[in-house]
């Protein structure tokens, strides 16, 4: 589970794909760090006579790489299963429980995800602790856990210099979402922005235009959702979240400029298709709605 991410990242149950995609993204991350391990340990056994330890550690590659490609083709529970056994031969890999964690999370045993990530913050190393809270935080949000999301995505992003990592930005993307979850607008309005003073993208004014919109400050959001829109003109629901701003401030010809605007754009999903829809139906086409 990394960023997005991307991958905008306002609505947990619609970027499952997305997050999915982003935890194949790591995979090969990952599986490249593993074998650098792997192989360091393999040459410090093999000198200590340690046979049975490289046994051991070389069955748990095995397990690791068995979860990965179950991961791959969407096979979480078998993920689960190696990801344990590989864990079992090494306790103390941090890539072999943050995949177990993320396995757990997208086979849906939250409480067990959760188990698995607080353990990784209670390292001794920084690193480690942060991959532990950001896991805990997602794996709270899929929970529907909003409180304890914020608290750990908060916990998470307080190990970030005052620049953010990709990884960081990433969190952040996720601690915004939790707090929008958790009634609190104005703490995603301020999260936004930490994301958009280390990386300006149009899905980060896009968020925070519609954060904005929570609050009620319509001159932001419409500053914001304006921008999002000159960085990428394809997304759907920033036109249809600049139309309810244009509305909501009285401006009827900037919003009805802007649905014909909007119908240029190519739909290629479901959820295109049904704001295409609406589209249509505010300009009183219903046919073509």
């Amino acid at each position: 589970m990394t960023k997005r991410t991307g991958s905008a990242r306002p609505v947990v149950k619609n970027s499952t794909q997305s997050n999915q995609r982003n935890h194949r993204r790591n995979s090969g991350r990952k599986t490249s760090f593993f074998y650098k391990v792997v192989a360091a340990i393999f040459i410090i056994a093999i000198i200590g006579g340690g046979g049975y330890a490289v046994k051991n550690f070389s069955t748990s590659g095995e397990n690791y790489k068995t979860g990965l490609e179950a991961m791959e083709v969407g096979n979480y529970p078998q993920a689960v299963a190696c990801f344990s056994k590989a864990l079992e031969g090494d306790s103390r890999n941090r890539t072999y429980r943050q995949a177990l964690g993320t396995a757990q999370i997208e086979n849906l045993q939250y409480d067990d995800a959760v188990a698995t990530f607080q353990t990784m913050t209670e390292s001794s190393t920084a690193t480690s602790k942060q991959y532990g809270y950001r896991g805990m935080g997602i794996a709270y949000l899929y929970k529907s856990d909003y409180a304890n999301a914020v608290d750990a995505l908060t916990q998470a992003l307080s190990y970030a210099s005052s620049k953010y990592s990709d990884i960081e930005i990433d969190i952040a993307y996720y601690l915004a979402d939790a707090q929008m979850r958790n009634d609190d607008p104005v703490g995603a309005v301020l999260t936004y922005k930490k994301i958009i003073d280390q990386k300006a993208d149009a899905d980060a004014y896009m968020l925070r235009g519609m954060a904005y919109q929570a609050v009620g400050d319509n001159t932001n959001a419409e500053a914001d959702l304006v921008t999002a829109i000159d960085k990428s003109k394809k997304s759907y629901k920033v036109y249809m979240a600049l139309y309810q701003t244009y509305l909501a401030q009285g401006k009827e010809n900037e919003a009805n400029k802007l649905l014909q605007e909007a119908t240029q754009l190519s739909a290629k999903t479901a959820e295109d298709y049904s704001n295409r829809g609406l589209l249509w139906m505010y300009m009183k086409s219903y046919d073509n709605a």
